[in-house]
């Protein structure tokens, strides 16, 4: 692109400064530092991995940390990481949305809020024993289902919902008072249908 003046004009500031202006700018390189700086993640440079030539990504010193030689190229190092912090971010993402929930939380929240919170899915269940109230079944990175009968009172079915949440993510909870038990039982491998 180019810009011409006719030969009798002058181009003085208020005469070139519009003309400047409609040029769109053009947006800055995204640089390895910046991505980083963008994502959260502390750049370290290991002069012991000079020899590999190999970059890390993960937790150091608690803080997620892209480590890299001393003669990395940082374009390269970038074009390679942003599929790594993408899945970092991913599941850190998942597991913020099923995040444990604290003491505190667990039995002040409302109800609702707790069940959404800690991706657990309530089902009406239709045992009808008078001794079940309640059972949770927890799969790994998956959505935590629990089941309870329908003829429980709101208040029992508050406290027992509650506490089987609180077991499913193994806090330290004082036992429920005699006659109330929980068993736990492993899970038998299913196969998909």
């Amino acid at each position: 692109m180019s810009i011409t003046v006719p030969n009798n004009v002058k181009p003085s500031g208020g005469f070139i400064a519009p003309l400047l202006s409609a040029i769109p700018a053009q947006p800055k390189p995204e640089t390895l530092k910046s991505f980083l700086a963008e994502h959260g993640v502390r750049l370290v440079v290991d002069k012991a991995m000079a020899e590999s030539g190999l970059w890390s990504f993960g937790e150091k010193d608690g803080q997620t940390t892209l480590t890299v030689p001393p003669n990395a190229n940082p374009v390269r190092v970038l074009e390679e990481v942003r599929p790594a912090v993408a899945r970092w971010e991913a599941e850190k993402r998942e597991t913020a949305s099923t995040g444990e929930p604290t003491i505190d939380r667990l039995c002040t929240a409302p109800l609702g809020e707790l069940i959404a919170e800690t991706n657990v899915q309530l089902i009406d269940s239709s045992i009808d024993d008078e001794s079940f109230f309640g059972a949770v079944v927890v799969r790994p990175r998956k959505r935590t289902v629990l089941l309870m009968p329908t003829q429980r009172s709101e208040i029992e079915n508050d406290v027992i919902t509650r506490y089987l949440i609180g077991q499913s993510f193994g806090m330290d909870l004082t036992p429920l008072p005699k006659p109330f038990g929980v068993a736990v039982h492993p899970l038998i491998d299913g196969v998909a249908a």
